[in-house]
């Protein structure tokens, strides 16, 4: 039953359309010696005053994973914010490296910023919301990129921070729902 259940859901994520009304896509290289394209959806605010920034990343959700906010972008544009959300790295086709090496989480909590800084503007500082193991990628820039200085509010959708994630699966007091629940995530050599 939870295996039809996974299927299920991982066959919904793969039908993200693109974009969706009201959300405009677009390509993004945000660094200027790499190759990297990443395919990305915006919805501006027509306001006169932008209240701020939003930017959204998704987790392992399938091709066109950036679709999952489209609904999301064109509220809070309604509302006077501004907002980016991109395929990540190894869900935009020209933005998938061959080697494991380009998918280290230091590589990938940079993406964050080089891609706010290219549509946004240099050292903007924004809303964050992130998803599943874009959240994982969030906590982690905190740690060792910007997070700290340019996250005004980062909200994470689905995954705590990543030493309490850690200790309910192996800490000294693992929470055995928490471990149930996880297990559709299997660990790869």
């Amino acid at each position: 039953m939870l295996a039809a259940a996974i299927a299920a859901l991982a066959a919904a994520a793969s039908n993200y359309p693109a974009c969706v009304d009201g959300v405009s896509c677009l390509q993004l290289k945000p660094y200027p010696d790499q190759e990297l394209v990443f395919d990305c959806a915006v919805a501006n605010t027509t306001n006169a005053t932008v209240l701020g920034n939003v930017f959204f990343i998704h987790g392992n959700d399938g091709p066109h994973a950036k679709g999952m906010w489209g609904p999301m972008m064109v509220a809070l544009a309604g509302r006077g914010y501004d907002t980016l959300a991109c395929d990540n790295r190894g869900f935009s086709p020209g933005a998938s490296p061959n080697t494991s090496a380009a998918y280290n989480y230091d590589l990938l909590a940079k993406d964050i910023f080089a891609l706010v800084d290219a549509h946004f503007g240099a050292g903007s500082r924004f809303h964050h919301v992130a998803h599943d193991q874009g959240a994982r990628v969030s906590w982690h820039s905190m740690k060792v990129a910007a997070g700290r200085t340019r996250f005004i509010t980062f909200t994470s959708l689905s995954i705590p921070h990543t030493d309490a994630f850690s200790d309910a699966l192996f800490g000294p007091n693992p929470d055995p729902k928490q471990q149930e629940h996880f297990s559709y995530a299997e660990i790869m050599d």
